[in-house]
């Protein structure tokens, strides 16, 4: 199994001191002059050493995250907010090779992390690695998964692991097909990497969808889990919501288009996280700079956020969020800073706060 962090000096760097603490920046709960929420730079990551965040999981309260640092062009991270908003390294990748995505905890514990190698001419080179902690800290990661194309993000759901492959196949008519995988945590405790075949006959797939946007040829993308244990997927390139709702023995008995969030002028969906408190599903719209959220039961759906794009200025607006997540009465909103269409990727890194209630 190869080893991608040990212990040594050189691989994992923890936090040995500082951490930057999130103050609020707002005068009042006042919207913007288009109604919406005003944005706030919550962490400016730069100071930090690290860039390019993408994906968000909560855990025991606290938040953590990906942060690729490709701007910075070193080893990415993984970090996390801490209860009292402060920001803290919990390590560094031992190699630059390592492109980490979306991420999640197990129920064993451990941390699961998408490690997208995904390039038009790379494919099948993706992997699901395992961040193994003791204690609450990092002690190892591995590979415990291969074969993937453009492996992108995590749910959980009891001891299961479910995974988004974004880009299956594409077909010479634009459909872009992707599809969830899903692994139990025993199987990757087998010490040996399971291998996945990117058909939809590999028998990890669990289930596919189809994105027909050949000008943003990406598929499945976010992935969350409501309160009755239906699951949503992001379509990325459509901006669709699916939803997949399971038989009693866990097969999968539905899954189709369920809200076509281009109705609210959103250009794509990225990251996203089922709320309980409110029922909703927070979204990421990483082409459009908007965040917003779909209800579960009317499936009606609403942009609470929205910055100009380009938006590459150091105020901590949206500029291209990956990912969005609630706790408290704050939304904690990644900004991937993207070089993609008229996005451009600058200096300027950041974690975004948004007063939610």
């Amino acid at each position: 199994m190869r080893r991608l962090v040990t212990m040594g000096a050189a691989s994992v760097l923890l936090l040995t001191g500082g951490c930057a603490t999130w103050h609020s920046m707002w005068g009042g709960t006042g919207k913007t002059a288009d109604g919406l929420l005003p944005v706030k730079r919550g962490f400016d990551l730069t100071k930090y050493g690290a860039s390019n965040p993408e994906g968000l999981t909560l855990y025991k309260n606290e938040i953590y995250f990906t942060a690729r640092n490709d701007w910075l062009k070193t080893p990415p991270k993984i970090m996390r907010i801490t209860e009292k908003d402060k920001l803290e390294t919990v390590m560094t990748f031992a190699s630059r090779e390592v492109s980490p995505l979306g991420l999640a905890f197990g129920a064993d514990g451990n941390l699961y992390v998408c490690d997208n190698q995904f390039s038009d001419t790379t494919w099948g080179k993706s992997r699901l690695l395992r961040v193994t902690f003791r204690e609450g800290k990092p002690v190892s990661a591995e590979v415990v998964v291969t074969g993937f194309n453009h492996i992108n993000d995590l749910a959980v759901r009891g001891n299961d692991l479910y995974v988004t492959e974004t880009v299956l196949s594409r077909a010479a008519n634009g459909v872009t097909t992707g599809a969830v995988f899903k692994f139990s945590l025993a199987q990757l405790a087998s010490g040996k990497p399971v291998a996945v075949k990117m058909v939809a006959t590999d028998p990890h797939c669990l289930l596919t969808i189809e994105t027909r946007n050949p000008k943003v040829p990406y598929s499945a993308n976010g992935l969350t889990f409501d309160g009755d244990g239906n699951l949503f997927i992001c379509s990325f390139g459509d901006a669709v919501m699916w939803k997949a709702t399971f038989d009693g023995s866990g097969k999968v008995a539905s899954c189709k288009p369920w809200v076509d969030l281009r109705r609210i002028g959103m250009k794509s969906l990225d990251g996203a996280h089922f709320d309980p408190i409110d029922n909703v599903i927070w979204v990421a719209d990483l082409l459009g700079n908007s965040v917003g959220n779909v209800h579960v039961v009317s499936a009606k759906a609403e942009v609470v956020a929205r910055n100009q794009v380009p938006h590459d200025a150091p105020d901590g607006n949206l500029d291209t969020p990956a990912d969005i997540i609630r706790r408290g009465d704050k939304l904690y909103v990644v900004n991937f800073n993207l070089e993609f269409g008229e996005h451009k990727a600058t200096e300027y890194q950041s974690v975004s706060v948004i007063k939610w209630k």
